[in-house]
């Protein structure tokens, strides 16, 4: 999906692309202030953003050592992404991407990890058996090219 699911709240952490080496960098929540599900947050500056899933966040770039404050557009800055048949799943982390395979491929499906709520969240089309395959086949070709 092109817009935020409905979850309560981000992780404390989560991954994005550096705007600097395109790589996986990380955020904190403790820096998130934004425009979330319609609910308008202030910047430290007072700002209020406009943009649905707009956040100024502190990104840290293990890769390539960029650690600044910069404007998120989540789920399109997010680094776990897949496409699946037209649609983008999204994660949070890589443990979040391999939690969400382990959930697709699961026959009994329930919530055996840290992210359990969450996959209540997942839109209906990634768990449609019709589409399994691709979404497995795709989020463990990209865990696999890491």
């Amino acid at each position: 999906m092109t817009y935020i699911y409905e979850w309560f709240r981000f992780p404390d952490t989560f991954s994005v692309i550096c705007p600097n080496c395109e790589k996986e960098s990380n955020c904190s929540e403790t820096c998130i202030s934004g425009n979330y599900n319609g609910i308008k947050q202030k910047y430290k500056s007072g700002k209020i953003s406009e943009k649905e899933g707009e956040f100024l966040a502190k990104l840290n770039c293990i890769h390539c050592g960029y650690t600044n404050e910069s404007h998120v557009l989540w789920p399109k800055d997010a680094y776990w992404k897949f496409d699946i048949k037209g649609e983008m799943l999204w994660a949070w982390s890589k443990g979040h991407a391999e939690a969400i395979l382990e959930y697709i491929v699961s026959k009994n499906r329930e919530q055996s990890s840290n992210y359990g709520s969450s996959f209540y969240h997942i839109p209906k089309h990634f768990k449609l058996a019709k589409n399994r395959d691709t979404v497995v086949r795709k989020i463990k070709k990209r865990l696999k090219s890491l």
